[in-house]
């Protein structure tokens, strides 16, 4: 459990940039600023403690994962997430890219997503929620995905 902005900052403050190179001009830079990231990571801390809780007393999910996996990629990555959350074809932008994000909840058995060829995005973040919620992410560019058929990408969480 993280308790203090210590704790939180060592956790998700500082940490690395996605392995998602940009190789155009830099221009306007779309990025959560150290405020946001802070405030994201203890909503993250206090939706993961109730999660447990529930789980614990009750044996039952909360269903909060879609929005705990972008907080999470917010907390951790520095996503800015769009001001209208429903807004179709990206969560919201990591510099100059649109972003999907994904979440892997711990009670799926496939570790793997599907995400629409048809949204507007760039990067995917992928987020697993492991059982002991405990969560990690992985930013993929969408150009690594390759061609497939269908409507749908399907990624592995390994990818």
């Amino acid at each position: 459990m993280l308790d203090t902005n210590a704790e939180i900052t060592a956790q998700f403050g500082q940490s690395e940039k996605p392995q998602v190179p940009d190789t155009r001009t830099p221009n306007t830079h779309y990025e959560a600023d150290a405020h946001t990231r802070l405030q994201a990571a203890r909503i993250v801390r206090d939706l993961v403690s109730a999660a447990k809780a529930l789980k614990l007393q009750h044996g039952r999910e909360l269903p909060v994962y879609g929005a705990l996996g972008e907080l999470f990629a917010v907390a951790k990555l520095g996503v800015q997430l769009h001001n209208d959350a429903c807004k179709e074809g990206s969560d919201g932008r990591l510099g100059k890219d649109f972003v999907e994000v994904k979440t892997i909840s711990p009670f799926k058995n496939d570790h793997s997503v599907q995400v629409k060829k048809a949204g507007n995005w760039g990067v995917l973040v992928i987020v697993r929620v492991y059982e002991d919620f405990t969560m990690d992410c992985r930013a993929i560019r969408r150009k690594k995905l390759g061609k497939t058929d269908g409507d749908m990408f399907t990624v592995p969480w390994c990818a």
